[in-house]
């Protein structure tokens, strides 16, 4: 448990270190003069926000999993845009029966993927279930541990002092 708490508090250490480099950062983006676009950073998050990312990401996947052609073919060109949206039919004619035969391979593959995805994020939460509940476990053992050693010391304090007595 000991070695639990150096862990949790190195890094709790770490997040306030990025969380000052992140500072330092900042003032290169008032240097460039806009904001540098950067994914969030998953280190500086709190358990709870981490766990809130993962099912916002999982969420995000499973909307974009199917990736056959949907919705008809446009063009926001005047002028040559009908013969851009002619074009774009006619390729998409033409390679239907290949792409379609790879894109519901790989639509296959994305549901696969997503579902052992899923299996894995129900999987961490029962183990962190688990190692919470082994954690707490641990407590009582330590506990009741103390508890005896505190009795056994308190029954050797009476023997001594009954000796003492004796003699």
């Amino acid at each position: 448990m000991e070695n639990l708490k150096e862990i949790r508090e190195g890094i709790q250490d770490l997040k306030e270190k990025l969380s000052q480099e992140k500072k330092g950062i900042e003032k290169i983006d008032f240097l460039i003069g806009k904001k540098v676009d950067r994914e969030p950073n998953l280190w500086e998050f709190s358990e709870s926000e981490l766990e809130q990312e993962i099912w916002n990401r999982f969420l995000s996947l499973e909307g974009k999993s199917n990736c056959l052609p949907q919705g008809e073919i446009r063009s926001d060109r005047k002028g040559i845009g009908w013969m851009i949206v002619l074009l774009k039919k006619v390729m998409r004619k033409l390679t239907h029966p290949y792409s379609s035969m790879l894109l519901e391979r790989q639509n296959l593959l994305n549901r696969e993927l997503l579902s052992l995805y899923f299996v894995h994020l129900l999987s961490l939460q029962k183990i962190k279930k688990r190692i919470n509940a082994v954690e707490d476990l641990i407590r009582q053992v330590k506990k009741d541990q103390k508890d005896l050693f505190d009795e056994l010391e308190f029954f050797r304090w009476k023997i001594e002092k009954e000796k003492s007595l004796r003699r």
